[in-house]
């Protein structure tokens, strides 16, 4: 679900730029696992500070051609949930995050 979470997020953020207000405050690029939904998200957060609109052929023009298909796929994923809330799966990748970062604390600390 936390896959799917990323992409909803990232999908709804490619074709509304509303979203990233109540997004960024939650997120960060490490907050995705995937590589590409990482990459994406940087992108994206790069284009709101220049204040620049951003949509899946924007970020994927900055990122390279071959990424048009990757951002596609993204507002697909997001787009076939219907009217999901991308507050909600931003919600849900930061609580994972949050409790994955725990995890290895907790690992590091009984480890030494």
């Amino acid at each position: 679900m936390s896959t799917h979470s990323e992409q909803i997020v990232l999908g709804r953020l490619l074709t509304n730029n509303d979203f990233i207000h109540d997004v960024m405050p939650l997120l960060t690029p490490e907050c995705f696992k995937g590589n590409d939904n990482r990459r994406v998200y940087r992108h994206i957060i790069q284009f709101q500070y220049e204040d620049k609109p951003f949509d899946m052929f924007s970020i994927a023009d900055a990122l390279g051609d071959e990424w048009i298909s990757v951002c596609g796929q993204l507002v697909s994923e997001a787009t076939s949930y219907g009217p999901v809330s991308a507050i909600e799966h931003a919600k849900i990748v930061s609580e994972r995050h949050r409790k994955d970062l725990l995890k290895e604390a907790l690992t590091a600390a009984f480890v030494s």
